[in-house]
């Protein structure tokens, strides 16, 4: 099969060559829009690809993010136990 003499061509020159032709339905201008068309789709699979990425890396900050929240809360927690413990004893043992 031959070389297309549109494989090369930007989304916007394609876009350009479409509207050259009108938009007709000839051979050539399907063939345009087919290249058009595959453009955007390899496109938004490029961006969907990126998207998938970045939500990954996302979900693992998160994740480790909420193990640091966890021990925080626990080191408060007991922080907070002990310094009630010492008010209690402190209050007994006043006169």
């Amino acid at each position: 099969m031959a070389e297309s003499p549109y494989r090369g061509m930007s989304k916007e020159q394609l876009a350009d060559k479409m509207h050259e032709f009108g938009g007709g339905t000839g051979p050539e201008p399907t063939h345009v829009l087919a290249m058009l068309q595959v453009r955007c789709v390899s496109d938004l699979e490029l961006a969907l690809k990126s998207l998938e990425e970045s939500q990954n890396k996302n979900a693992e900050a998160s994740e480790k993010l909420a193990g640091r929240v966890f021990w925080l809360n626990l080191a408060l927690t007991f922080a907070t136990v002990v310094l009630a413990v010492v008010a209690v004893l402190t209050f007994l043992r006043a006169p």
